[in-house]
């Protein structure tokens, strides 16, 4: 019974640490916040920001057809966007429209650094909103592909933001972790009993 509320117990911290790690955030106001310094790329021109890569199947950074807003259309599962960082930043996001061109499509999910860990789902009924995430690690890359559905995704992107800022881990995170460690003191302690 012990092994189980043990291993209950490190499965409640290791989910609580893991989803710590970035939270998504859906207010431009509080990611500004969270994060407290930052760059923002605004698209108005064909030259990204020093620093800054893009590798992308579809998108395009074109003023004339899409003003100040990077274009993407995801076709497929295998289609992605990669931003890359030279420098690792530590929170990213900006304002989509999945709603905008052609309506709502499947969504997009996105992944963050090169284990391509899975950050978040930018959901198909975004007009003009922000959606953005901090993270408590830096990371060098975010792509972005097309979520589940059935249809293609087309959207839009403005003001991408992005921040070397590690934004520390909320309190829960610390609790779980001090838990972790209660329990491994716990466990020490009956052993030295037994001894």
């Amino acid at each position: 019974m012990r092994k189980f509320a043990l291993a209950g117990a490190l499965a409640l911290v290791a989910f609580a640490c893991t989803t710590a790690q970035a939270g998504v955030i859906t207010n431009e106001t509080d990611w500004q916040n969270a994060v407290g310094t930052w760059e923002t790329e605004n698209f108005n021109d064909t030259t990204l920001n020093t620093g800054i890569t893009l590798t992308t199947d579809n998108g395009i950074v074109d003023g004339a057809l899409y003003p100040d807003k990077f274009y993407d259309n995801l076709v497929d599962e295998n289609d992605s966007t990669t931003w890359s960082f030279l420098t690792p930043i530590g929170a990213w996001g900006g304002t989509f429209d999945l709603d905008g061109p052609g309506g709502p499509g499947s969504s997009i999910n996105v992944y963050r650094g090169n284990a391509l860990v899975f950050t978040g789902n930018i959901p198909n009924s975004l007009a003009g909103t922000f959606w953005g995430f901090a993270s408590g690690a830096l990371f060098d890359r975010v792509v972005l592909k097309e979520g589940p559905g059935t249809f293609q995704e087309r959207y839009t992107m403005d003001n991408m933001v992005y921040s070397t800022t590690v934004v520390p881990l909320p309190p829960a995170a610390w609790l779980g972790l001090g838990l972790l460690g209660s329990l491994g003191l716990m466990r020490r302690m009956r052993r030295r009993r037994e001894v």
